[in-house]
């Protein structure tokens, strides 16, 4: 996560400041995945960027939901997502949140979600399925796991069709699954797609929510 960003829990004042997009979001995630268990913050974003990005913790409600904690951002979607000065196709109106699931209750996940999210608005780009992240220096997803990019799918980790949320009429908004990745694993999604990533991942018995986990490939 850039230097000049800011990460915290989120207060009681700032429960109280939650606006009408983070309020309908939140509860849609509670009626979907569950109570949330905590509220972060992220701040001091860049120019464009909704300001602040909030991240919702929850915890599974049950030991056969494939992960322990999830987190997801709360307001990215109160902003329009950015286009390339030269992009040559239509610009539609995007707007995302970002899924991720994790095995430990670990408040870099968090931060480098919530930091994730806001990237996008600061390089004035994009985000959508199947489109994919690898970090410069190869740079780890949080300190001490070798994953070093990140992959963007449908939430295909539940039967719930939480892909798209309907906010009103006229906004709906996508949300992505990220899952950590080695390189070479990344580049295997973006030849193959995410159906041979997931068979493989499950094929070698690796747990997609455990970001210490060895790499599907050799």
């Amino acid at each position: 996560m850039e230097k000049f960003l800011k990460f915290d829990p989120a207060t009681v004042q700032d429960y109280r400041n939650l606006g009408k997009i983070d309020l309908q979001l939140l509860d849609f995630y509670d009626k979907n995945i569950g109570n949330f268990q905590r509220l972060y913050k992220v701040t001091n974003t860049s120019a464009g960027a909704p300001d602040p990005i909030f991240i919702a913790e929850y915890t599974a409600l049950s030991k056969n939901e494939g992960w322990d904690f999830l987190f997801v951002t709360v307001g990215t979607s109160r902003e329009k997502m950015p286009y390339p000065a030269n992009w040559p196709g239509e610009k539609v109106e995007r707007r995302v949140e970002l899924v991720i699931l994790a095995r430990t209750d670990n408040r870099h996940i968090a931060l480098a979600l919530g930091g994730l999210a806001e990237s996008f608005f600061r390089q004035k780009t994009f985000v959508d399925v199947g489109h994919t992240v690898q970090f410069e220096n190869n740079d780890s997803f949080i300190p001490g796991s070798p994953l070093t990019g990140v992959i963007f799918t449908y939430p295909y980790f539940t039967d719930k069709k939480i892909g798209i949320i309907t906010l009103n009429s006229k906004t709906h908004v996508h949300l992505l699954w990220c899952v950590p990745v080695y390189n070479s694993e990344r580049l295997l999604f973006k030849q193959q797609g995410i159906r041979d990533f997931l068979v493989l991942i499950s094929e070698k018995g690796l747990d997609i929510a455990d970001f210490g986990r060895p790499s599907a490939l050799p």
